[in-house]
């Protein structure tokens, strides 16, 4: 029984229910999840994402209505592409380039490690650089596509040339992939608005930018929509904030709580 006027003591549990990230690593969570909120459910979704890529490669293979409309929207945006409209697609098109994402993610990754004092934010461009390198290139070279102005007699077909790397679009896959991992890295620094924009904003603008200039078949990027997808699916899954790290980086990350 306490004494009259004396505070109560402090409940040492009291913080850790009111906040069920409170710990050595409370900010490190608290931050992550503000860009990761809310993280995707179970593995349903992907799978039918997966069946849906396959489906699509299998019904590319052959004769069939989707390689019809490859070609009439191939046909339509070469008739309908001014220079002025290609110079101005092509621009925005660049939005989409694995190789500055790459660098771009790295970078600011390793500027926010060392603002704050974290050794987790670059492993995010690790991932996703691992992520992207492991699923793009091995189904360009499977599926061996011809692109839009291949001078083929049916280019459109799938596994029907040497050296093929149209399918699926790795501008899209990119984009998607990316762009999600910036904001995870960003994380805080973002606005929702913002981050709606650079995940969703940035892919359309790749999609429709890629078919207008004849670089892709339509279907290459619906293909490149769906592998993305999954990916960012996988980027969101991961529990950056308890991601092992091995002991001597653990210990560090520990010390040195990600903060802004």
């Amino acid at each position: 029984m306490r004494e009259p006027g004396r505070p109560a003591d402090p409940d040492p549990t009291a913080d850790l229910t009111a906040d069920p990230i409170a710990g050595p690593l409370a900010r490190v969570r608290r931050i992550w999840h503000q860009g990761l909120r809310p993280l995707p459910g179970g593995w349903w979704l992907d799978a039918a994402l997966i069946v849906a890529l396959a489906l699509l490669t299998l019904a590319l293979a052959t004769t069939t209505p989707l390689l019809r409309l490859d070609v009439a929207v191939a046909d339509w945006c070469d008739t309908h592409r001014p220079f002025p409209a290609f110079l101005v697609a092509g621009a925005f098109n660049y939005v989409g380039q694995g190789t500055p994402l790459t660098l771009l993610t790295l970078g600011l990754g390793c500027w926010r490690a060392v603002r704050c004092r974290s050794v987790r934010p670059p492993l995010v461009a690790v991932v996703t650089f691992g992520l992207t390198y492991l699923t793009i290139g091995p189904l360009k070279v499977l599926t061996d596509r011809a692109a839009p102005h291949a001078k083929l007699a049916e280019p459109e077909l799938m596994f029907a040339v040497t050296d093929g790397m149209s399918y699926p679009s790795g501008h899209v896959v990119n984009a998607l992939a990316w762009y999600c991992a910036l904001t995870i890295v960003l994380g805080d620094l973002l606005s929702d608005r913002m981050r709606r924009i650079l995940r969703f904003g940035a892919p359309a603008m790749v999609v429709v930018t890629t078919t207008y200039l004849g670089w892709h078949w339509i279907s290459d990027d619906v293909a490149g929509l769906l592998l993305g997808i999954v990916l960012v699916r996988v980027l969101l899954r991961i529990r950056w904030h308890t991601l092992p790290l091995g002991r001597r980086l653990a210990r560090a990350d520990l010390d040195h709580p990600f903060d802004r």
